[in-house]
């Protein structure tokens, strides 16, 4: 019973918090090409750009964040605009717009 106390509780700034601070741990980029784009999803966002050998690892991690703020029964839907490329800047991944979309 108090698993579910915890796990209905997670805030959505916390939930937010630490998939940034998981983002951040992750290693440094040194071209574009080294970088991927995921979904992770509602509330961790649309797309996020995360290093090419990391995103086995990231979408599980996205995954459990956004179970664990939604047993909460919490609603959560945003829609998404065209996919991203992922870029490396300063030697992080990032979200970047794709050269063929026109703002």
């Amino acid at each position: 019973m108090l698993l579910w106390w915890t796990v209905a509780c997670v805030s959505l700034v916390d939930t937010q918090r630490e998939w940034k601070s998981y983002l951040d741990g992750l290693p440094d980029c040194d071209v574009d090409a080294d970088c991927a784009i995921i979904e992770p999803g509602c509330p961790l966002g649309c797309y996020a750009s995360v290093p090419l050998d990391s995103r086995s690892e990231a979408e599980p991690v996205a995954a459990d964040l956004v179970d664990q703020y939604r047993t909460g029964l919490r609603p959560c839907t945003y829609e998404c605009g065209p996919r991203p490329m992922g870029i490396c800047d300063d030697k992080r991944c990032e979200t970047g717009v794709d050269p063929g979309d026109s703002l």
